[in-house]
């Protein structure tokens, strides 16, 4: 096949080295790879005449959060099926026209919220299946200076709100899930700190509480200030059982992402993936509420 990449950064390129492996046509659009070695195996192409030319069958959709549902709409009008990087994008506004462009154009498209398929998540899930969880608690503590170490912070999409940046964005992968471990949610109450210069002007702490629609409630704890990086998953079932698992392994997350990978590209144009932009949507847009409402509380606080 022929793939399309719009944004080619450290997690562009961790796809597209998965999609080399499987003897994939792969092109860039404007950017060189973020990595060396890739920048001899992809072609760069500087005009959407040019994308229209060559007709890719797949577009991975991996620029900065605020542009992903205007790329994605481009594509998705030249009939490319979608894989958007997570979040779908900071706003709204225009992601109905997105999903009637994807429904009306049949084509398959995607959220990259890949610790769906992490093998430490399938286990938890497998041990609950069948049996109501009363409390649920996710956790995620990073550090994003270690995820640009070799940039300027500053240069990055994440350091500030209208590029995308902010705790609730970056990690977003604990509300999926949340929702998918205790059923839908049906609100978020919580607070949102800035405690260090990892941002310019968005969060980089939260403590939130989920409800949901099954009864359960569950709590997530996002710091992207942490001193030490974890993450975590705690399970009260309504049996007496305690169940939790840490999802630090880099080669779980290898494997993570291979199986999403694969599951992607065999569900084209066959059926809904396992996280399907219709899916993901609707707490898409409760998070983008939350934002809209809940702006970070306290300036840089003193450690």
């Amino acid at each position: 096949m022929k793939i399309l990449f719009i944004g080619i950064g450290s997690i562009g390129c961790r796809h597209a080295e998965l999609l080399l492996r499987a003897g994939h046509g792969l092109y860039s659009f404007q950017h060189i790879p973020h990595k060396q070695h890739l920048r001899k195996k992809m072609d760069t192409l500087q005009t959407w005449e040019e994308i229209e030319k060559i007709h890719p069958d797949v577009a991975f959709i991996c620029s900065p959060t605020n542009t992903h549902i205007e790329y994605a709409m481009q594509c998705a009008r030249r009939g490319m099926h979608l894989f958007i990087e997570k979040p779908i994008d900071i706003t709204a506004d225009k992601l109905p026209q997105l999903l009637e462009i994807v429904e009306n154009h049949g084509l398959t498209a995607q959220v990259g919220y890949v610790l769906e398929f992490h093998p430490v998540v399938q286990k938890l899930k497998e041990q609950v299946a069948g049996r109501r969880i009363l409390e649920a608690r996710f956790i995620c503590a990073t550090q994003l200076k270690d995820w640009r170490i070799k940039s300027f912070l500053k240069n990055w999409y994440s350091y500030q709100a209208k590029t995308g940046g902010g705790a609730i964005w970056e990690l977003s992968h604990e509300f999926y899930m949340a929702e998918s471990f205790c059923s839908r949610i049906i609100d978020i109450t919580g607070n949102l700190h800035r405690i260090s210069d990892q941002t310019l002007d968005c969060e980089d702490y939260a403590t939130l509480c989920l409800n949901h629609w099954q009864g359960g409630t569950s709590y997530i704890h996002l710091n992207m200030a942490a001193k030490k990086t974890f993450r975590r998953i705690e399970l009260s079932l309504n049996d007496g059982d305690y169940l939790w698992g840490h999802l630090n392994s880099q080669n779980d997350l290898d494997l993570a992402y291979e199986t999403q990978m694969q599951r992607f590209l065999n569900a084209l144009g066959k059926q809904p993936p396992i996280n399907s932009l219709r899916k993901c949507s609707p707490l898409f847009e409760q998070l983008v509420e939350f934002k809209k409402h809940n702006r970070w509380r306290l300036e840089i606080c003193e450690r």
